[in-house]
């Protein structure tokens, strides 16, 4: 006669066996706790180092004579398995090659040179099952580090000398140059004006960016700074709105200021930040305000047209610099979109989607 015992026998595994002294039986399996990493490292190798070598490759010369690119890359079998390399204390990867093609144009004769070659990348760590990467013998797990991700982020504080209301913008992308925006009330006699800091440097006027990316005026000898009706013209031609409500008195006005005020107004909006901002801000053409964020970056150096135009490729406009990455360009859209912007809101116009 068998003698019945307070627990069950539960088998774990091939090897392993438990006793369950649980009076309800559950029939619920545990989940794979370790499936986000395992996911994770699988398509880093199918789609991930794709996108990493796209990023970097083609790599050339300054002349563009010498051309290095990218084909494709695969992954060998791995030398030892997860548990050889347990007992043997090594590591647990795979070689990695890539195929590359190198290429050569002669500018004197146009001859082109080409060669393809299979080459060895490194070593490339491989998960083992349970999620942990074998190093030398020992496992290592990877801790999260948790960091602002890319996208733009809004605050708003206080000063703590005026006790005045300052409002903060930052733009953060995955590689390449901070932007940061903020609030200024310290000039009472205009008013509250919107400063900028590029990558965290002295802060400046933030239309002067805005008039750096060419949002500005081309002056020209024979052009009236002061006589701005040919410019409401040509505003109403380009179909943009006309506040001449906002237009500076005559015993105030600088030249080409209500031109600045009438385009920036039409374009942001009649906020009396943004006009308080022009009526600060001195500079009047494109080359002057390229001149001045390269003084405001480069202050050791001196400031030429064609370094100034090179800095703001290098910090806004070359792709290879500054990227937001998938994550940043969706936080931007959900902040900045204007379906999110105009959730819960009348709007005045139809939006057209283009």
């Amino acid at each position: 006669m068998s003698v019945k015992q307070p627990y069950r026998v539960d088998k774990i595994g091939k090897k392993a066996s438990r006793r369950n002294y649980s009076k309800i039986s559950g029939t619920l399996e545990l989940p794979d706790l370790v499936e986000i990493q395992t996911h994770s490292l699988d398509w880093l190798i199918k789609e991930g180092l794709q996108e990493v070598f796209d990023e970097v490759y083609p790599i050339q010369n300054h002349q563009q004579t010498v051309k290095l690119n990218f084909l494709s890359y695969k992954l060998e079998e791995p030398k030892y398995s997860a548990a050889e390399a347990k007992y043997r204390e090594a590591t647990y990867s795979a070689p990695l090659r890539a195929v590359m093609e190198l290429t050569i144009t002669d500018k004197q004769t146009g001859e082109l040179i080409q060669k393809r070659e299979d080459v060895f990348l490194g070593d490339f760590p491989l998960m083992s099952d349970t999620g942990t990467f074998i190093i030398n013998g020992a496992e290592r797990v990877i801790v999260s580090q948790i960091v602002r991700s890319p996208g733009a982020y809004f605050d708003i504080g206080f000063d703590d000398k005026s006790t005045s209301e300052v409002i903060n913008a930052e733009l953060i992308p995955s590689r390449g140059t901070w932007l940061e925006l903020m609030s200024d009330a310290k000039k009472a006699a205009l008013g509250r004006i919107i400063n900028m800091k590029v990558d965290r440097k002295r802060a400046m006027l933030s239309t002067v960016l805005f008039k750096a990316f060419g949002l500005s005026l081309q002056q020209d000898n024979t052009d009236d700074g002061l006589d701005h009706t040919n410019f409401i013209r040509f505003m109403d031609a380009m179909g943009l709105q006309v506040n001449n409500e906002l237009i500076s008195p005559n015993e105030e006005q600088r030249p080409f200021l209500n031109h600045y005020i009438l385009l920036y107004s039409a374009i942001f909006g009649g906020y009396e930040e943004i006009i308080n901002t022009l009526q600060a801000d001195k500079v009047v053409t494109n080359e002057e305000a390229l001149r001045a964020i390269y003084e405001n970056q480069r202050s050791d150096e001196i400031p030429t047209l064609d370094g100034a135009i090179n800095l703001m490729n290098t910090k806004f406009l070359d792709y290879r610099r500054y990227d937001l990455n998938k994550a940043g360009r969706y936080k931007l859209h959900k902040k900045l979109g204007v379906c999110s912007r105009a959730f819960n809101n009348v709007i005045g116009h139809d939006i057209v989607d283009g």
